[in-house]
């Protein structure tokens, strides 16, 4: 700054008669731009000046000139950065324009702050791209500048993009569902096959995402495939993910064979049949197809099936339908077969009716049936013989080889017997009375 200092005038202190002292405050800029003040004394027109004070200071005149712009650089490039850095005569903030042109587009602002060097990071650029950017500058008084173009061009992407979260879903007996994500975008394809070598691919997706999601059909169940996933960037790079398999699920249920049915009693019938495959199997039966009952499920997985129906009416028509489930879930299941029960009005037939075991107290009866029956023995020592007042013993195991034990006899006694079976409808048969006699 120029300063107008005071005379210096080394006269007569007589020649200080009416100085006037008048206190006043001026600017001076130093490098950091900080004001001082500094005291002077102005003196009126006409009047001599004591050493040492000075005159007030002339205004500043205003800053019009635009600060000037050097030493551009570009550097730190990479494939999707880049710095630049440039300096300004005196303090300044500023932006930058950017883009393929020289048009630009695209705009970056400093942090606001005043300085004379400076540098910016352009981010989210195009690998192996060509960029044009420029400065504009401004000063504390809003002068600014522009600077050239300058151009620079980011590296070339050579990084393969990387694959993760590789994942099957909603998979079928036919086809199934490939998901995955890359950390760039990237096109997507699946390669796939029943072995290593891959006979097949899904079409290629040239979607550029970043979630991808593929679906591989014309698959055969119970087949185990190996696949592997593919995706390219922007740049060309391939990314290729380690082989992977999975197997497609069983779709086919157990073919049922060789049905059959056969009566047991008048009041049960057995049911078998056979799957192709290990499987569970039940029975449902009722009186119409719509069917009602059903036998427990047998859960063991097996290929030959036998259930029993029992409890069943006699002279009646049963509707009935096997079931067998695989290991899959997979459920096969029969047509509507029918049987019908029928009316038991015979007896059993006692046949081989002996005494053994005979001892002074007790004596074994022993019979056979030609069909399941219960057994039981009369008996008595008084004549003559009455079933009504005999003691007896029995049991109502169905048998068809009987063996009923008689004990506390007296010794020496002769004893008459009658043995009696039902079979399941209560038909009953009776023996002739027959004798043994105790031993003494």
């Amino acid at each position: 700054m120029n300063y107008l200092f005071s005379l210096c005038l080394g006269v007569l202190l007589s020649t200080l008669v009416g100085l006037t002292a008048i206190p006043s405050v001026v600017s001076a800029d130093d490098h950091d731009d900080q004001e001082r003040t500094k005291l002077c004394f102005g003196v009126p027109p006409g009047h001599l000046i004591a050493p040492g004070f000075k005159k007030k200071q002339e205004p500043d005149e205003p800053d019009t000139r635009a600060p000037i712009i050097t030493k551009i650089r570009v550097d730190d490039i990479t494939e999707q950065s880049a710095i630049l850095y440039w300096k300004t005569d005196e303090k300044t903030t500023g932006f930058l324009s950017y883009g393929l042109s020289t048009s630009y587009g695209f705009t970056s602002a400093t942090d606001g702050k005043f300085r004379n060097e400076h540098k910016q990071k352009l981010v989210d650029l195009q690998s192996n791209t060509t960029y044009h950017v420029r400065v504009e500058a401004k000063d504390r008084a809003g002068n600014t500048s522009v600077s050239s173009d300058v151009s620079f061009t980011t590296r070339a992407d050579e990084k393969a993009p990387a694959l993760h979260d590789v994942s099957i879903s909603a998979m079928t007996a036919t086809s199934v569902v490939i998901q995955w994500k890359t950390r760039e975008p990237a096109d997507a394809q699946v390669v796939y096959g029943t072995t290593a070598a891959y006979e097949s691919s899904t079409p290629f997706n040239a979607a550029f995402v970043t979630a991808h999601q593929e679906t591989v059909s014309g698959l055969h169940e119970r087949t185990t495939y190996h696949f592997q996933v593919r995706s390219h960037d922007a740049a060309g790079n391939l990314a290729v993910s380690q082989d992977m398999t999975f197997t497609t699920p069983d779709a086919t249920p157990p073919a049922i064979t060789h049905v059959t049915v056969t009566q047991t009693t008048f009041s049960s019938f057995t049911i078998r049949w056979e799957t192709d495959e290990p499987a569970d199997g039940q029975v449902v039966y009722g009186l119409t197809a719509s069917y009602g009952l059903a036998t427990g499920l047998d859960r063991r997985l097996v290929r030959v099936h036998e259930h029993t129906l029992s409890s069943l009416a006699l002279n009646t028509v049963y509707h009935y339908q096997v079931r067998s489930r695989d290991a899959s879930g997979n459920v096969g299941v029969s047509g509507d077969v029918t049987f019908t029960t029928s009316t038991d009005t015979t007896p059993p037939v006692l046949s081989t009716i002996t005494v053994s075991n005979l001892g002074m107290t007790a004596a074994t009866i022993t019979w056979t049936t030609n069909e399941d029956a219960t057994s039981t023995v009369y008996y008595g020592g008084a004549s003559p013989f009455s079933i009504a007042t005999a003691a007896s013993v029995s049991t109502s195991m169905m048998l068809k080889t009987h063996a009923v034990v008689l004990t506390n006899l007296s010794s020496n006694t002769t004893y008459t017997f009658v043995a009696e079976s039902k079979d399941a409808l209560g038909n009953m048969s009776r023996s002739s009375e027959q004798s043994f006699k105790t031993l003494p």
